[in-house]
């Protein structure tokens, strides 16, 4: 059974089984309008930020409780893992475009 409590700041959580948890909007909203969205007890929302703000630089992305990193985040991770291990950031390793080389299929 969920259970909706509202506080006298206008902080309002939904809980379930002892868990923050809403399928249909954010478990968590905080007086000064932060959102929230939990599933099971775990930051999780697949269609936007779980955590939204009107402030763009703290909305951030969960899936089942890991942080996704930003577009901008991803891509200087793949280039410092490039950098290290294949000494380029350039994204170019061999014919296929990959870092590994898979088997092709032979022709017939």
């Amino acid at each position: 059974m969920q259970e909706n409590i509202q506080f006298p700041d206008g902080t309002n959580i939904y809980i379930t089984n002892g868990q923050l948890h809403c399928e249909d909007g954010p478990a968590l909203e905080t007086s000064d309008g932060t959102s929230y969205y939990f599933i099971n007890g775990e930051l999780h929302r697949e269609n936007g930020p779980a955590i939204g703000s009107a402030d763009p630089d703290n909305c951030h992305w969960y899936i089942h409780g890991v942080r996704v990193p930003s577009k901008d985040r991803s891509k200087s991770m793949i280039g410092e893992l490039r950098q290290k291990y294949f000494g380029t950031d350039s994204g170019s390793h061999g014919s296929t475009g990959s870092a590994v080389n898979l088997p092709r299929k032979p022709k017939r």
